[in-house]
């Protein structure tokens, strides 16, 4: 009903005006009431109660088109009720239908043309920082995987681990160059991951930090479940308490060399220890070389 990821009020918000109609709906007709309001939550129940709730790849839920006709008659009451107030509430009504519509008609836009709706991986941060606007930037599809991102300006930078991988602690790309000096760590079909590169620091409850790195692809890989991930752990008394994710060629099927960025807030109850690894994917995907890592706490 309200998830941002495929949420029917979410992505069609007039309906709104529907469900708030049954109440003017039960004052004006009791008769035509009850079978309504039965058949309304008999069908949400029915629609929602499966693993696949959102139906795949459409924009908002599809599936509730099919009550629509049964739904005319609590909308008809609520058109009715705003009828009979004062002008000022029925131009108050018809400003929010207006910027309703526009909600839907830009949500479709990008659906077929704009590209910045993503079927199936909707987050509320990817909602809110894309909603209305048309310009493209690809750093902000990393939000369909890590929700959290620092608003505004850090006032202190505390760095925690640089890794170059100049010091034999690379692997290199036959296929690749590093991006700077003579090594990176690439992983492949034979190598799937980094080793997982572990802080011990206190981290306080909420503290913000940050991992950076350079990538390089050697080419694009359109099936987003194939991506390459780069992951931000929280560990605590040796344990992992928390994990973040981006999948790389969220960016790099746009820029194939580039830096990526993942922040994340430590849990509520602080954290002893960070990790950072990357994953190629699966067995079967080209080769990745990550370079010039840096994890950092963000104030």
């Amino acid at each position: 009903m309200f998830s941002y990821k495929a949420g029917w009020l979410t992505y069609t918000p007039v309906m709104w005006f529907a469900l708030l109609g049954f109440l003017p709906l039960y004052r004006r007709r009791q008769g035509t009431f009850l079978a309504p309001v039965l058949h309304t939550g008999l069908f949400i129940y029915v629609a929602f109660a499966w693993s696949i709730w959102w139906y795949g790849g459409s924009l908002g839920q599809r599936t509730l088109v099919q009550a629509y006709p049964v739904l005319a008659f609590p909308l008809a009451a609520t058109l009715a009720w705003v009828a009979e107030r004062r002008a000022v509430w029925r131009g108050l009504f018809t400003a929010v239908c207006l910027v309703f519509v526009a909600h839907n008609l830009w949500f479709t836009h990008q659906a077929h043309r704009g590209g910045l709706f993503v079927t199936e991986w909707m987050t509320g941060a990817y909602y809110w920082r894309t909603l209305l606007t048309f310009e493209r930037d690809n750093d902000n599809f990393l939000l369909l995987d890590n929700p959290e991102y620092y608003r505004g300006r850090p006032t202190g930078i505390d760095t925690l681990y640089v890794n170059d991988f100049e010091d034999g602690d690379g692997r290199l790309c036959p296929q690749l160059t590093s991006f700077s000096g003579s090594a990176g760590y690439c992983v492949s079909d034979s190598v799937q991951n980094t080793p997982e590169f572990k802080v011990e620091v206190p981290l306080a409850r909420r503290q913000w930090v940050e991992v950076s790195a350079d990538f390089l692809s050697s080419g694009p890989r359109w099936n987003i479940h194939n991506s390459a991930q780069l992951v931000l752990r929280f560990y605590r008394d040796g344990a992992p308490v928390k994990e973040n994710i981006v999948r790389l060629h969220r960016v790099l099927n746009a820029e194939p060399q580039r830096r990526v960025k993942l922040q994340a807030r430590a849990p509520w109850d602080g954290a002893d220890a960070v990790g950072v690894l990357e994953w190629n994917g699966g067995a079967a995907q080209p080769p990745l070389i990550m370079d010039n890592l840096v994890i950092v706490t963000l104030d």
